[in-house]
């Protein structure tokens, strides 16, 4: 299953472009989940231009669906980005419920034993839809 589609890219704000919208208004573009959950309200790719310096961008700015790590992207503005992460701002609940930053590198990475089980993305849920309300279900 693909965590991360360009649909899902083309519908999610930027780091920091929800700033000024409450927490509980914030809307949910992608919902993960394993042993914990993940809801994403906001990502920027992280990685480096053709100069070595390091980028993040939103992933909305991408022509193309961004598949694997260590490659290269162009963005709209026809520059080449080569992506090392996907960094997304939203709500985790594990231990506890909290905000802040996860990586989408490390999701990928996640194999809960005893069988490996991966992180999933809710398929079944419309998005976007209010982080207050998904979490309802």
């Amino acid at each position: 299953m693909k965590l991360l589609t360009k649909e899902i890219q083309n519908r999610i704000p930027g780091l920091y472009e929800t700033e000024d919208v409450p927490l509980e208004d914030k809307m949910c573009y992608v919902k993960y989940f394993a042993h914990w959950r993940w809801y994403a309200t906001e990502g920027n790719a992280e990685g480096k231009d053709t100069k070595g310096n390091d980028v993040s961008v939103p992933l909305n700015q991408f022509e193309d669906a961004i598949c694997e790590f260590n490659s290269p992207y162009k963005t709209k503005d026809g520059k080449i980005v080569w992506v090392e992460d996907v960094i997304f701002f939203g709500l985790v609940e594990g231990f506890e419920a909290e905000w802040g930053l996860f990586s989408l590198k490390e999701l990928q990475g996640i194999h809960l034993p005893p069988f490996g089980m991966k992180v999933e993305r809710d398929m079944y849920t419309d998005m976007p839809v209010l982080v207050s309300k998904i979490r309802q279900t």
